[in-house]
């Protein structure tokens, strides 16, 4: 005799992450790229039924994989720049996470408007490079550079 699919008798809820939990993912470097590291767990009663019946634990043990993970292809955009010339910090906020390790200051300038004037940010240490949040990068600039900005005005 003919069963019904998983299809027939399912019932499919969405939910939309919103961006705090979205870059926390984005952050697990392998975990949710793919559905070989994409599985969902959830206690008991996670959800009822409109009978009122709570759904059964889903341990880790047993979790569900992810049928298809749609993978992350939208590149990072700058959305603010804030320097300080008093503390010599400059904040560079991203719109989604960003890894620390894959800055390249060499490849950073500041400029004027009009770029007659252009500072480098080539040889600045690792060490003065932080992420303050997943979308958050400062840079705390160098005596030589700061004196160096402070030059072009």
């Amino acid at each position: 005799s003919a069963s019904p699919s998983e299809s027939d008798s399912s019932v499919t809820i969405t939910m939309q992450l919103d961006d705090a939990d979205l870059n926390q993912l984005k952050d697990i470097a392998l975990l949710a790229t793919n559905t070989s590291n994409t599985f969902l767990t959830f206690p008991y009663a996670f959800i009822r039924d409109m009978a009122g019946n709570n759904i059964s634990m889903q341990p880790s043990s047993s979790a569900f994989q992810a049928r298809a993970v749609q993978a992350d292809n939208v590149a990072p955009k700058i959305i603010a720049v804030a320097l300080n010339m008093d503390t010599g910090v400059l904040l560079v906020r991203f719109s989604e996470t960003v890894s620390k390790e894959d800055i390249f200051p060499n490849r950073i300038s500041l400029t004027n408007s009009d770029v007659s004037a252009n500072i480098s940010l080539a040889g600045l240490a690792p060490d003065r490079i932080s992420r303050t949040t997943f979308t958050d990068i400062e840079f705390t600039l160098s005596e030589e550079i700061l004196n160096n900005i402070k030059g072009q005005s």
